[in-house]
């Protein structure tokens, strides 16, 4: 894979789509440069259009490697365009099976307090990494759901505390759906709003209505979803009132963050925060500026947090109360606790965070799978030294949260000395105080319990990337509706940020030396494989891999470990199924331990965009619910096209791929056995020109003598040759 191909590949999809739909400029254009690994090109006006490009296809396979391999997966949502818009929600749609709606509903409560307005980006994200656990039983079935925001990933300096002085830039997203979410004049009077010209943290950059280039952008319609959405996770009545009045009381114990603060303005501020956070004012006011500053970042990362807390607890309680009513359904059955393995889709939206966490994946032999293959015996070549150079160096650009957990101690102790004479049981002391379980502190509400290590996670579980570009360097503003695809694509920014990310490196590296996805030990994989003829050791596994013309590039049998690349798993796995099938349908019940009754059996395989014909082979493993005509057993059996169906928000988690059943018994004359299409057949005569001109080449090529086409061309096979 070069970059030029990678630019004209892109290129080509986004002007040929972009013809066929000119009503959505922006089409689906994927490009997959591994079988781990996918590109796709997105732009605000997608999101808006709601035509965002996601790989729903490595979204398919990340769920059948969880459920046949029974082991964790990892995917990795990165962007290299800062106005790249997020891919989040799209792509856990994705997945087959359905999600709860309290999914949804924590993720609209959530990024109103994590997302605010630049030049770049209508919605741009200030963290570094959010994390969404999908937790999922043996049966494939998805168990539950968290949603993970590390303490140290959320950037409240550009987002509430140093907005930029520019035109374009807001504040988060939060602030100014809650001036404009009051609707009774009580409301008013009791959170004393002003106008928000009056806000330092919100007049720094004189901009307080969302992007003009947005015909549906409205703060007034957002803060009404905004607050559907509170009420959805349980954030209602008394709750709802004591955060919205926690956030004004932020908004004005912001004015007395600057330098330039009088005393007068001084005393009138904290007298205002102080009556609605429930705190003497001569608290705040007695604090230093250090303090102050400290303690106002401190508490919105506690509201932050108590918020995520509290969308977990909304989840869990969905799935809690399908999974009661599913054990009511089935009595005797004890299936009620959470999954078995884990699938964490990590959105990181900063193309820095995300560099480094690609360089790390893709170049560090030192770490992860990379280092389990090497260590295994296979033979890769050594990075160069200014890749491993240029990956320290995006490392050291992506931690800046080592300074923000050097200032951990000072905020913890500003908070908890102003939240200990805060008033007896109040919201302030609910959201900032460890509660006691079990007579020991939960730190769940400083955000600690739901921490994730991205870098434990590339080490130890099989990484897939989901990367998205941006068509261009124009600002969002420059993009509308009616703009030709010419004008929006750039192939000088689309080669910027595959170059800059070194991509063709990484995908030839993945295809030529370190392409498997997956890996068994060598009993495990003889087990597994024992009703296709595998025979245990090391030897009767090179024998059966001889007998499949599988050779090392496909998989490698390392000194522990039998490795394979994406397509030879997915045939292996086919031919599985289809021994599986064939012994039900015989009577005979073949054993083995990663296939349980109404478990992985019973799940179909779905195809994958790289396999073959003979690979669509994917039965079923129910014989029950395949109706063959056992009168007929020359006949090759059915072939099984699983399609996803799209999943509706309902409370029902069990996998929706509905497997559709080919019958094959119609006539071969009419319709094709493998395809289950019509077959049309048309002789033609070759025509007279064709007949020249074949004749003309063959004149000029005939006298090559084939020991220079086979030695100096490198062209072994007879039909390259001849081609």
């Amino acid at each position: 894979m070069s970059t030029r191909a990678s630019i004209l590949s892109l290129d080509g999809h986004f002007r040929s789509n972009s013809r066929i739909r000119h009503l959505k400029p922006f089409p689906y254009r994927i490009l997959r440069c591994s079988s781990i690994t996918s590109i796709v090109v997105n732009s605000w006006l997608n999101a808006y259009q709601g035509t965002l490009a996601i790989d729903k296809h490595l979204a398919e396979r990340v769920w059948e490697h969880t459920c046949r391999r029974r082991k964790d997966q990892t995917v990795i949502l990165s962007s290299l365009h800062r106005s790249t818009p997020s891919v989040l929600e799209p792509l856990l749609s994705s997945f087959p099976f359905t999600l709860p709606s309290s999914i949804f509903s924590a993720l609209n409560a959530i990024q109103p307090l994590i997302n605010c307005v630049t030049p770049e980006n209508p919605s741009t994200p200030r963290y570094a990494a959010l994390g969404v656990r999908l937790s999922l039983g043996q049966d494939g079935a998805l168990k539950g759901v968290s949603l993970n925001l590390p303490r140290d990933g959320l950037d409240t300096k550009r987002g509430l505390f140093d907005v930029p002085q520019e035109a374009g830039y807001r504040a988060f997203d939060v602030f100014y759906y809650i001036l404009k979410s009051v609707t009774t004049d009580a409301e008013r009077e009791y959170l004393r709003f002003d106008q928000p010209s009056k806000y330092v943290l919100l007049n720094k950059s004189k901009t307080f209505n969302p992007p003009s280039y947005i015909p549906t952008a409205d703060d007034a319609a957002a803060a009404g979803d905004f607050r559907q959405a509170l009420r959805e996770i349980g954030i209602k009545g008394s709750l709802h009132r004591d955060f919205i009045s926690s956030l004004v009381g932020l908004l004005k114990f912001g004015n007395t963050l600057s330098d330039d603060c009088d005393m007068a303005s001084l005393v009138e501020a904290c007298e205002d925060a102080g009556s609605l956070l429930g705190i003497e004012p001569s608290v705040l006011h007695d604090c230093s500026l250090d303090e102050r500053q400290s303690f106002a970042a401190s508490l919105y990362e506690s509201l932050i947090h108590w918020v995520t807390s509290k969308a977990n607890e909304a989840i869990a309680l969905q799935f809690g109360t399908v999974q009661d009513k599913e054990l009511d359904d089935k009595p005797g059955s004890d299936d009620g606790s959470l999954g078995d393995f884990n699938v964490t889709v990590i959105d990181v939206p900063d193309p820095a965070c995300g560099k480094a966490i690609a360089r790390q994946s893709a170049f560090d032999d030192s770490l992860g799978l990379n280092a389990a293959m090497l260590k295994d015996g296979m033979m890769a070549p050594s990075v160069g030294a200014g890749v491993l150079q240029e990956m320290q160096r995006a490392l050291s650009n992506a931690t800046p949260t080592s300074t923000n957990r050097q200032s951990w101690p000072l905020k913890d102790l500003v908070l908890s000395e102003i939240c200990s004479k805060a008033e007896d049981d109040s919201f302030l002391q609910r959201i900032s105080v460890p509660a006691e379980k079990d007579g020991a502190k939960d730190d769940t509400n400083h955000g600690l319990g739901s921490q994730f290590d991205v870098s434990s996670l590339i080490a130890s579980t099989q990484v897939w990337h989901h990367l998205s570009l941006h068509p261009s360097d124009e600002k969002p503003a420059a993009f509308t509706e009616s703009s030709p695809p010419s004008s929006i694509w750039s192939t000088e920014s689309v080669s910027r940020q595959i170059l800059s990310w070194r991509l063709s490196e990484w995908a030839n590296r993945r295809r030529t030396y370190l392409g498997f996805t997956a890996h068994f030990e060598m009993d495990e994989f003889s087990q597994r494989y024992s009703p296709l003829g595998c025979q245990k050791g090391q030897d009767g596994i090179n024998y059966w891999l001889m007998q499949h013309n599988w050779h090392s590039g496909q998989v490698f049998v390392g000194n522990t470990c039998v490795w394979m690349c994406e397509n030879t798993w997915r045939e292996a796995e086919s031919l599985l199924d289809l021994e599986l099938l064939r012994g039900s349908e015989n009577g005979t019940e073949l054993k083995h331990p990663t296939y349980y009754h109404n478990s992985l059996s019973s799940l179909p395989f779905t195809p994958g965009p790289y396999g073959s014909r003979d690979q669509l082979l994917t039965l079923h493993g129910d014989a029950s619910q395949v109706n063959l005509d056992q009168k007929v057993n020359t006949a090759p059996p059915s072939i099984v096209y699983p399609y996803p169906a799209e999943g509706k928000l309902a409370d029902d988690f069990k996998p929706n791929i509905e497997p559709i059943y080919i019958y094959k018994d119609f006539p071969q004359s009419s319709r094709d056995p493998e395809m289950a299409t019509v077959k049309h057949t048309e002789i033609t005569k070759t025509t007279t020109s064709r007949r020249i001109w074949v004749a003309f080449v063959w004149a000029l090529t005939f006298w090559i003598p084939t020991p220079l086409l086979r030695h100096v061309g490198r062209m072994k096979r007879p039909d390259v040759q001849m081609a």
